[in-house]
């Protein structure tokens, strides 16, 4: 099974900008952290494979 990082950035970026504003405070901040994430799941994703990406 293939995992498609645009399935998962339509799924989880609200809910991870929030968690990670709730964090933070600060919505710039925020949004470099969630750059950043997606990022890494970029370079990471063929290398993953649990059933449940959201954890």
């Amino acid at each position: 099974m293939g995992i498609n990082l645009d399935n998962i950035y339509q799924m989880y970026f609200f809910d991870l900008y929030r968690f990670l504003l709730s964090l933070c405070h600060n919505h710039h901040t925020a949004e470099d952290l969630l750059q950043e994430t997606f990022f890494r799941a970029h370079l990471n994703i063929e290398n993953y494979d649990a059933d449940n990406i959201k954890t």
